[in-house]
């Protein structure tokens, strides 16, 4: 979610190539459209900026870094959490 858009699927090839084949991964990131930013977190002042990503666009950067999608799922937020959808991914590394 702390990942610029255009450096997503980078991320995601480096985080490929320290898996071994076989094994999983599990993403939680903002579901959405566009970014947020912050100026305030817990009191304290921040600049935060996070990326609000479609379950569509995520599926589509994890496989072409070479995952294979076990599952996705989007929630509503809790109260206590920032008010966007949450979009869970779980992935596996592929053998090719």
């Amino acid at each position: 979610m702390h990942v610029a858009r255009p450096a997503v699927h980078h991320v995601l090839r480096e985080l490929w190539g320290t898996l071994l084949p076989g094994k999983h991964l599990l993403i939680a990131v903002h579901h959405g459209d566009g970014e947020l930013q912050a100026e305030e977190f817990l009191g304290q002042p921040v600049s935060i900026d996070t990326t609000l990503l479609q379950a569509d666009e995520m599926k589509e950067c994890l496989e072409s870094a070479g995952f294979d999608i076990v599952m996705t799922d989007v929630r509503e937020p809790y109260e206590c959490e920032p008010q966007t959808q949450q979009l869970y991914c779980s992935a596996t590394k592929s053998s090719r």
